[in-house]
C-alpha cells in the first residue's frame, strides 16, 4: 500500500514539473503584432495606341469616298490613342478613382470620370460624342449652307433663268417649233415634254437649254441653245461647291448614387445631349403637287436634356412585414435653336411663282 502512494505522487509531480516548463517557454517567445488597416495609395492602368498606313487611303472623290468608312468615327488617323484606363485606389477601400476613355481627341471618343466610396457614393461624370457622316462627296450651289438662310449667287440665277427661256425674255408666237402648238395652250408635241417649259399659257416660250449637248454647234439631236446662253446643266455644275453631309451628337452625362445605410437607395441623373450638322432635306419651292421635289443641305442644331431623381426604402413597414417602395420624377426638355429656313429658288427669276421656299 505504502508503494503505490509513493507512485502516484511521483506521477503528480512529474506532471506539475513539465506544466511549469511550458508556461516558461511560453513567456520566453516575442509577441507579435496585430495586423492594421493598410495605408497609402496605389495606381493602376493601361494605354494602347496605334499607327496605320495605307496604300490606298480612302479621301473625298466619288470614286474613292471614306463616308461610309468613316460613318460612325474616323477611322483613317494615321496615329491614334484607342483606350486609356487608369485608377486611383486607397489601400484602405474607403475611396477609388477610374478614368476610361476611348478614340481620345476624335469625332466618336468615350471619355468616362468614376468616383465612389465603396458601399456609400459613386458619381459618374461622362462625355461621350458619337458621330454619324452620310457624305463627304455632296454638291449644292447652294450659299450659306448650316445656316438658316440658303442663297444662290444672283449671277446663277440669272445664268438659270435665260437657259429656261432660252433666250433673254419671254417670246409670244402662234407657230414654230419650240413655240406653242397652233397657238394653244400647253406645249408642242413636236419635241418633248422635258425640252419644253410646262404650262405656257400667257406667254409662249421657245424650247429650254438644259443640256451641255445643246449648246455644241451644229448639233440637230437636241434643240439649240440660243447665243450666248449657258446650258442649266452647265451652270450648275459650275456653281457647285463641296459640302459634308451628316450629323454629330455631344452628350454630357453625370450619375449620382447614395446609399445611406442598407435600407435607403437614392440616385440623380442628367444628360444632355447637342445634335449638330447638315442634313439633307426634301424642299418644294412652289405650293403646287406637281413641283418636282429638290434636295436642300438643312442645318440641324437641337439640344436634348433628360433628368431624373429617386428615391427607395427597402426594410420593415410600420406593421412588421417587409416592403419596398420608390419615389421617382422624370423631365425631359427639347429645344430647337431654328424654328424655321429658307432657301432661295435657283430658277426664281422674274416669271418664277416663288422666289423663295420656306420650312
Amino acid at each position: 500500500m505504502k508503494t503505490r502512494q509513493a507512485l502516484c505522487l511521483s506521477g503528480a509531480a512529474l506532471s506539475a514539473s513539465i506544466g511549469l516548463a511550458g508556461l516558461a517557454l511560453a513567456d520566453e517567445l516575442p509577441t507579435l503584432a496585430q495586423p492594421g488597416a493598410p495605408e497609402g495609395w496605389y495606381t493602376e492602368g493601361e494605354v494602347a495606341a496605334g499607327g496605320q498606313v495605307f496604300i490606298d487611303k480612302p479621301g473625298d472623290k466619288p470614286a474613292n469616298s471614306a463616308a461610309k468608312f468613316n460613318e460612325y468615327g474616323d477611322n483613317t488617323e494615321p496615329v491614334f490613342l484607342q483606350s486609356l484606363n487608369y485608377a486611383l485606389v486607397d489601400k484602405s477601400g474607403g475611396f477609388r478613382a477610374d478614368l476610361h476613355g476611348a478614340n481620345i481627341g476624335q469625332d466618336n471618343q468615350k471619355l468616362e470620370v468614376d468616383l465612389e466610396q465603396p458601399g456609400t457614393q459613386y458619381l459618374t461624370l461622362g462625355w461621350y460624342k458619337t458621330p454619324q457622316l452620310r457624305s463627304n462627296t455632296a454638291e449644292t450651289i447652294f450659299g450659306g449652307v448650316g445656316t438658316t438662310n440658303l442663297t444662290v449667287p444672283n449671277n446663277v440665277v440669272n445664268s438659270l433663268y435665260d437657259a429656261i427661256y432660252n433666250s433673254t425674255a419671254p417670246t409670244t408666237a402662234t407657230t414654230g417649233a419650240g413655240y406653242s402648238w397652233n397657238g394653244t395652250t400647253g406645249n408642242s408635241p413636236a419635241w418633248p415634254v422635258q425640252n419644253q417649259i410646262l404650262g405656257a399659257s400667257a406667254s409662249y416660250v421657245p424650247k429650254g437649254c438644259f443640256l451641255s449637248a445643246q449648246a455644241v454647234p451644229g448639233q440637230t439631236t437636241y434643240p439649240a441653245c440660243a447665243a450666248n446662253v449657258s446650258p442649266v446643266q452647265t451652270t450648275i455644275n459650275s456653281a457647285e461647291n463641296k459640302i459634308n453631309l451628316g450629323l454629330q451628337r455631344d452628350r454630357k452625362e453625370i450619375d449620382y448614387r447614395w446609399t445611406a445605410n442598407e435600407h435607403w437607395n437614392i440616385e440623380v441623373d442628367y444628360s444632355a445631349e447637342h445634335r449638330y450638322g447638315v442634313q439633307e432635306q426634301g424642299f418644294l419651292f412652289s405650293s403646287s403637287t406637281s413641283t418636282p421635289l429638290a434636295e436642300v443641305p438643312m442645318p440641324v442644331d437641337d439640344w436634348t436634356q433628360d433628368a431624373s431623381i429617386s428615391a427607395e426604402y427597402a426594410g420593415l413597414s410600420p406593421w412588421g412585414m417587409n416592403w419596398n417602395g420608390m419615389l421617382r420624377y422624370n423631365v425631359s426638355l427639347y429645344t430647337d435653336s431654328f424654328n424655321s429656313f429658307s432657301a432661295e429658288n435657283p430658277f426664281g427669276g422674274p416669271d418664277s411663282p416663288a422666289g423663295v421656299g420656306t420650312l
